[in-house]
């Protein structure tokens, strides 16, 4: 029978195999890590995306039936919103700050816009939109 005279042997040569392990390991790990952050930010812009040609619709039908038509729809809105804008009464302008840098997702419309009341949100989250005609123009603003 050999008696160890090293008693801590083991738990050392463990740590340095666990070590270089994560040694190699590390760098598929940070891709990893990348592609994730990645994909994350692709799924809230094509969420913000869908959010938008949600909006683009509601204007167009409300605006072509004119007054009182009226409609709303939900809006998802990711993290890291800035600001939300309408540029010239004729497009809204969501600019979001992403890990590639800031990005502006917009739509232009063929109607008037304006925002009336709350206006448009941007927080984070799920928000109900509500579009109104109104004389020769539409109205957006963030229902109750």
């Amino acid at each position: 029978m050999k008696i160890l005279k090293s008693k801590g042997q083991s738990s050392i040569e463990f740590l340095f195999v666990f070590g270089l392990a994560m040694l190699v390991a590390s760098p598929f790990i940070l891709s990893a890590q990348e592609s994730i952050v990645r994909l994350q930010t692709g799924s809230d812009m094509a969420e913000l995306q869908n959010s938008m040609d949600k909006m683009d619709t509601a204007v167009s039908r409300v605006g072509t039936s004119g007054p009182p038509a009226r409609r709303s729809f939900t809006i998802n809105l990711p993290r890291n919103v800035e600001e939300v804008f309408v540029v010239q009464e004729k497009a809204v302008v969501y600019t979001v700050n992403t890990t590639a840098g800031v990005t502006n997702i917009s739509r232009i419309f063929d109607h008037t816009v304006r925002e009336s009341g709350r206006g448009l949100p941007d927080t984070r989250g799920v928000h109900r939109v509500s579009v109104t005609a109104w004389q020769d123009q539409v109205n957006l603003s963030e229902a109750n």
